[in-house]
């Protein structure tokens, strides 16, 4: 796993996964689980998530529109 540190939001980037590289139109996202609204993006990165029992996150590669939503199917 490759990152970048962004100090001014307290959390990283991911930037590669497995030596999957990010690209201009593609990027590695992190996805949270809930019993009530299934599959999230996270709004915020891996740093800042708080775990609990039964947490279940995945992350996955994925397109992005011109407004940076996913083009990809929920995990």
């Amino acid at each position: 796993m490759n990152a970048t540190w962004y100090p001014s939001y307290g959390e990283h980037l991911v930037t590669a996964i497995d030596g999957v590289q990010d690209t201009a139109n593609e990027t590695w996202l992190i996805w949270t689980y809930n019993s009530t609204s299934s599959w999230q993006v996270s709004a915020s990165g891996a740093d800042q998530l708080q775990t609990f029992s039964g947490t279940v996150f995945a992350w996955s590669y994925c397109g992005l529109t011109p407004s940076y939503a996913p083009t990809c199917a929920k995990p």
